[in-house]
């Protein structure tokens, strides 16, 4: 199955934006952290792009193997290179050796093992622990699992695949709307202050929201894309498409960028995404779609996982840079040396622990659960 370079242009943009944000949301993208719930409706496009086709060959524990095999290996390193980087920086600024880090959870070392299991952002712990960007990992592989059984029944029902997915994905919505309302946003604005408002927390509800949502999204594409003939694509490709495209592209950024921190387009900046992916990919050709499918988005999108779960570890190093080398740094020089930094971890730890990590545990997996079964597609 062809990859989708404009796809990859979409991360790898959108992971500099989460970055910048983590590294000072005052100054840049104080919405920053709308943008994960763009990488939420693109998984879910993404795991309908390459899964419904051929989910009726797909087992339970293949599709389990895939996704552990993708998400896992990256977050348990990541994890461990925080608690170095924390203990390194924190040693160099102080002079005091500390493993465990501030924000580890209430019992620490329960935490570490919640996120061992991804089970960190599942409605067992109140609040953000360890390589916190990877709340967002726990809420995905869950997600993933809910969704495996719901495009099971899908597959089974093909003429009424795109009137199901829209009244799930409705039902999803409205209940992320109402818990965000009630609950509060998950950016901070209120507290979750009860066990009920932890189990059904807006991160998991956000999941849901999204990762329904870009599911929807494919199928909407896939239909419409039936229906174009060559020339009609050229047409709408290099005219309406490629104004939507830009336009819708200004907003949301403008929206990360500026409104962000106003909670009340959270609901807006979720729906923007869901369209501008769904114009992005109805036809062949716009002039938005060429500038993302150029190599330095892609590659930015190739090591966009490992920019998103390393970036943490590095700003252990980065916040406490004038304790550690003094208080007369440049802040343009610092933002530099981070952002060059941040591109050559993520490089480092994409071919280095990544992929081999992802190979490596596919491989053992296979071994244990799935000896006989066919390979599956990684994404």
């Amino acid at each position: 199955m062809n990859r989708l370079a404009y796809i990859d242009g979409l991360r790898g943009l959108f992971a500099l934006m989460i970055a910048l944000y983590h590294f000072n949301k005052t100054v840049f993208f104080p919405g920053g952290y709308l943008a994960v719930d763009f990488f939420f409706v693109l998984s879910g496009f993404i795991l309908a792009y390459v899964y419904l086709p051929r989910l009726h060959k797909i087992t339970l524990t293949q599709f389990i193997g895939a996704r552990l095999s993708r998400l896992w290996p990256l977050h348990i390193f990541t994890m461990f290179l925080l608690i170095a980087a924390y203990s390194l920086s924190t040693f160099l600024a102080t002079g005091e050796l500390s493993v465990f880090p501030d924000w580890s959870g209430e019992s620490r070392l329960g935490s570490f093992f919640e996120n061992v299991f991804l089970l960190q952002n599942a409605g067992v712990q109140n609040g953000l622990t360890w390589n916190y960007p990877s709340w967002s990992i726990s809420v995905e592989f869950w997600v993933n699992i809910c969704l495996f059984f719901v495009l099971m029944g899908l597959v089974k029902r093909p003429n009424k695949q795109t009137g199901i997915l829209a009244a799930l994905t409705f039902i999803v919505l409205l209940c992320y709307v109402i818990l965000e309302h009630e609950i509060g946003s998950f950016a901070g604005t209120r507290a979750h202050t009860d066990q009920i408002a932890i189990i059904l927390n807006t991160g998991m509800m956000r999941g849901f929201a999204g990762i329904f949502l870009g599911v929807l999204v494919c199928k909407f594409v896939s239909s419409v894309d039936s229906g174009m003939t060559r020339w009609t694509s050229k047409l709408w490709g290099w005219g309406v498409k490629s104004c939507l495209e830009i336009g819708l592209l200004y907003v949301i950024i403008y929206i990360i960028a500026i409104d962000g921190v106003n909670n009340d387009v959270d609901y807006i900046a979720v729906l923007l995404f869901a369209i501008l992916l769904a114009v992005l990919s109805i036809g062949q050709h716009s002039l938005l779609r060429q500038v993302l499918s150029i190599k330095p988005f892609t590659f930015l999108g190739l090591i966009s996982y490992s920019i998103y779960l390393g970036h943490m570890p590095l700003l252990q190093v980065f916040r406490k840079w004038t304790e550690i080398f003094g208080p007369t740094w440049n802040y343009a020089l610092v933002l530099g040396l981070f952002l060059t930094s941040m591109i050559g971890l993520g490089t480092i730890l994409y071919y280095c622990i990544e992929k081999p990590g992802q190979a490596l545990f596919k491989r053992a997996w296979d071994i244990v659960f799935t000896p006989n079964a066919p390979e599956v597609t990684q994404r």
